[in-house]
């Protein structure tokens, strides 16, 4: 790492490429719920402390996006039969619908956005989000300081 402008190269690069998308939804929904929502869809089963840990959400926070979610009819908490303590989450028939139509939206939306590149930026701009995503959960795993819920709306 060079310097502080590599970091927020990065993150610009990814900042711009998605302000434009909004999905389109019967309800609109912020940034933190349709995270959430994704997350679920890719990692089924996992406790509920691990989904917080997962979206960098504090836990009254977290719990505030959990409840929006379930009085959306978008996800279920489901507590284990044998130890009350244990939670998780998963998505409704309705939660799954939305994640695969906003997922649908978003693949439409990036092939559009990559346009511009050829194959060889594509092969290196999917090893880079590899990475990325290796290096985050690594990283995730030792964060200790989680965010606050991004409430700001898709617009």
């Amino acid at each position: 790492m060079k310097d502080f402008f590599e970091i927020h190269l990065f993150e610009k690069f990814t900042r711009d490429i998605l302000k434009e998308f909004k999905p389109e939804t019967e309800k609109r929904f912020n940034r933190s719920e349709v995270e959430l929502l994704t997350v679920l869809a890719k990692e089924k089963g996992k406790p509920f402390r691990h989904y917080g840990k997962r979206v960098k959400l504090e836990k009254g926070s977290f719990t505030y996006l959990v409840d929006l979610l379930v009085e959306k009819g978008l996800v279920l908490k489901i507590i284990d039969q044998f130890d009350r303590r244990k939670k998780t989450l998963d998505l409704t028939e309705k939660g799954n619908k939305m994640v695969e139509d906003v997922n649908r939206q978003f693949v439409e939306y990036i092939e559009k956005k990559f346009e511009v590149f050829n194959e060889e930026d594509l092969k290196s701009l999917d090893l880079a989000f590899n990475i990325i995503e290796r290096l985050d959960k690594k990283y995730m795993e030792n964060e200790k300081k989680p965010r606050q819920i991004d409430d700001k709306p898709y617009e």
